[in-house]
């Protein structure tokens, strides 16, 4: 027994002092372990110098979140606002939102170009943050030299938006020789000088080329030493390399883009869409992963908002036989919005035009309450049933009822050669309460003489419209119910009839109910892309052969031959040419409908 007592002293005193070890060690750590981590004043840092604060001090991702919006006060790649202030503990997390810079999308009120000159056109533009505007010459008799005679666009417009204004470029043409210089040593940026300075036009195309670097001048329509006058529009090909196909940035984040992007020399643009994915992950991308795009074009990515719980206000149940006006005013009061529904219901109860139903509930702030309107008690009118085919009448007293009429039908089969068979006519109507009961009669064909009573009930008619070169009955459906005729949509491409418009249907005029109609609805006209000769070229005959039916077989096309045995300006397999119906080689890259005729000389030995 001695023992027993003795060995459990020994266990209890172990135990009291593995408790007293540690807690010693927590109060020595808590002395002299690590400082927790402190928010500095981010207030006049970039994204960057962020990274590095995170970096040094071992921040976790989980612990730092960044967010970008857009601000018209702090230089865009700045921060914005820190949600923790300087000198507090950020063991709990941190929000840094960092400027996306000027809202490209915000819409401004243009300026009244009356009296300004280019200069303080460019001045405005500047000031105000737009993005995409150029300037036109022409010669006018009535505008002194650069005075802006014209915008492309009156009232508001986005900062992002293509803003071309037309500048005078005086009246003396006669007395302005300009010589047309070879632009293929030019950088773009000297070409839009000389332009400039000599208020000549210039439009740019960019084309994926091999076999010109980025940025080269590849042709110009105006040959060199060309003289023109002002206000001239030279073409300009420029290429942007031989392009990289963007990745699929679906889910990574926005510095995995901006690397890609800096290591392609593509420029970026973020927007913010609703998505399920996590804040500042990528949605969606244009163009579209896999499309080749060259240097120094621009790559439109969508970040998502991520998650947000938004507040919440409650709709009440009491807003029946509100004013239309006094409904919306205080549904907008609440922070949401109104919209009226097109189907109004008919109501012994709630006056016409006030609210008949709406959405009631607890809706997130911003949200869309829909609702509709009372017409009032329902009033019988012959003549929406008079001279129509039973089945339609039956199917309006369907729609009637739908919206709270109370109606009910009865029909009399009468014998008689007045109207046609199925005819509906002679419509009355009485009251009972909320009810309204109609009578109605139907015409009915003879009895057939020596028939015994055995003639088969006489089966009901439509007549079928017919559709062809008409807008299709099913709008862009790809089936419908008409007069319990069934029409099933189907597409072509069509060179006669533009889109949406029948281009043939399989049956018209008197059809037995229930028929199936097939209409055949036109897609517009077939088209297809044509690009620059440099895109087709294959390195040898046969190859730039093979390229050139592959892409462009689809259109009306014929291949000549140019020998080059003693010619040696041209190598094998080159494109030298291109020519796309009358526009010849000054066609520009895009879409064709394939009855366009396109003809191609390629060199061969």
């Amino acid at each position: 027994m001695k023992d027993f007592f003795r060995n459990k002293t020994n266990i209890i005193l172990t135990a009291v002092l593995a408790v007293l070890v540690v807690a010693a060690a927590f109060l020595l750590w808590q002395m002299f372990g690590p400082e927790p981590i402190k928010a500095i004043d981010f207030s006049k840092l970039n994204e960057d110098e962020v990274k590095e604060w995170q970096t040094q001090y071992g921040v976790s991702d989980d612990l730092l979140t960044i967010r970008y919006e857009y601000d018209e006060e702090v230089e865009k790649g700045y921060v914005v606002y820190q949600s923790i202030k300087e000198g507090e503990d950020i063991s709990d997390g941190i929000t840094i939102v960092i400027s996306n810079g000027y809202d490209p999308n915000l819409e401004l009120e243009l300026p009244d170009i009356e009296g300004l000159t280019k200069t303080d056109l460019k001045s405005w533009f500047d000031t105000n943050h737009f993005s995409e505007y150029r300037f036109e010459y022409v010669l006018s008799e009535d505008k002194p030299l650069d005075m802006v005679i014209a915008l492309n666009k009156s009232g508001k417009a986005k900062r992002s938006e293509e803003i071309i204004a037309t500048v005078s470029a005086g009246n003396d043409a006669e007395n302005i020789i300009i010589t047309v210089p070879d632009f293929k040593d030019y950088t773009k940026e000297e070409i839009d000088e000389w332009a400039q300075n000599n208020m000549v036009n210039v439009h740019y195309t960019y084309v994926l080329s091999p076999n010109y670097p980025s940025g080269a001048v590849i042709e110009q329509n105006i040959e060199s030493q060309t003289e023109i006058t002002v206000g001239t529009v030279i073409n300009i090909t420029i290429s942007q390399g031989n392009g990289v196909a963007v990745e699929d940035f679906y889910g990574t984040s926005r510095s995995y883009v901006d690397n890609w992007c800096k290591a392609n020399g593509i420029k970026v643009a973020y927007y913010y869409t609703a998505s399920s994915l996590g804040e500042n992950l990528v949605v969606s991308t244009d163009p579209k992963a896999g499309t080749l795009i060259g240097n120094g074009s621009t790559l439109t990515v969508y970040l998502s908002e991520g998650q947000k719980e938004k507040e919440t206000v409650n709709v009440g149940d009491d807003l029946l036989n509100m004013s239309e006006s006094a409904f919306v005013e205080h549904i907008k009061s609440l922070g949401l919005n109104a919209s009226k529904s097109n189907t109004t219901y008919f109501s012994t109860t709630i006056a016409s035009g006030n609210i008949y139903s709406y959405e009631d509930g607890d809706f997130p702030i911003g949200d869309t309450i829909t609702y509709s309107l009372s017409i009032g008690k329902y009033s019988f009118n012959a003549d929406e049933f008079n001279n129509k085919s039973k089945s339609s009448v039956n199917t309006l007293v369907q729609n009637l009822n739908a919206r709270n009429a109370h109606v009910s039908i009865k029909f009399n089969n009468v014998e008689t050669s007045d109207y046609s068979e199925n005819t509906v006519y002679g419509c009355t109507a009485s009251a009972s309460g909320i009810n309204t009961n109609i009578t109605c009669n139907v015409a009915i064909a003879s009895a057939s003489s020596g028939s015994g009573g055995n003639d088969k009930p006489s089966v009901e008619t439509v007549n079928v419209p017919n559709y062809v070169g008409q807008a299709s009955p099913c709008g862009n459906d790809s089936s419908c119910t008409i007069d319990s005729i069934n029409y099933s949509v189907s597409y072509d491409y069509s060179d006669t009839y533009d889109s949406g418009i029948v281009i043939s249907q399989s049956a018209s005029g008197v059809v037995n109910q229930g028929t199936n109609i097939s209409l055949v609805v036109s897609q517009g006209i077939k088209t297809a892309y044509i690009g620059d000769k440099d895109l087709y070229n294959g390195g040898d005959y046969e190859s730039s052969l093979a390229s050139i039916n592959r892409n462009l077989s689809v259109f009306n096309l014929t291949i000549e031959n140019h020998n080059i045995q003693n010619d040696e300006d041209y190598s094998d397999g080159q494109i030298i040419s291109i020519i796309v119906g009358n526009l010849g080689e000054a066609y520009t890259p895009g879409e064709y409908p394939v009855s366009t005729s396109v003809l191609v000389t390629i060199a061969k030995k």
